[in-house]
């Protein structure tokens, strides 16, 4: 059996370069709930993955491309490579180095902004308001 076709058995991809031997990636169908953004579930899988190691994510939608970008800018992760076949597309992808990685923040530990009460008042739409220009007073005292 070649390792293309181990490849293709454990749901892993081959990643060939020319600068080294052939190599074997994780390949996942980036598919989250609707309510989840893709971006989301692409960090959570960077943020435990071991530094240098690649994963290859699939996608159909047509707006992970540029979310894929954006996070890899953002968190300093590296797109290594896009690739197309009509609809569908493969982004390997590379976790970055650990000293790079942002520090881990516990979120129930964080300090918030004070928050300030608001008033609001409930203005009942049946109710007419009375008075000269119904309720709006003039500039010139005029009603």
């Amino acid at each position: 059996m070649d390792i293309k076709a181990i490849a293709r058995f454990i749901k892993h991809r081959v990643i060939t370069d020319p600068r080294c031997e052939p190599r074997v990636a994780p390949e996942l169908d980036l598919e989250a709930p609707l309510m989840v953004p893709k971006a989301v579930v692409v960090r959570a899988l960077l943020d435990r993955m071991m530094p240098g190691r690649e994963i290859i994510l699939r996608s159909r939608d047509l707006e992970v491309p540029w979310e894929i970008e954006h996070l890899c800018n953002r968190l300093g992760h590296e797109l290594v490579k896009v690739e197309r076949e009509g609809a569908t597309c493969w982004f390997t992808l590379r976790a970055r180095e650990t000293e790079c990685r942002l520090a881990f923040q516990d979120p129930f530990g964080l300090e918030l902004t004070p928050q300030v009460p608001v008033t609001t008042i409930d203005v009942p739409r049946r109710n007419k308001l009375k008075g000269p220009g119904r309720g709006i007073s003039s500039a010139s005292g005029a009603g």
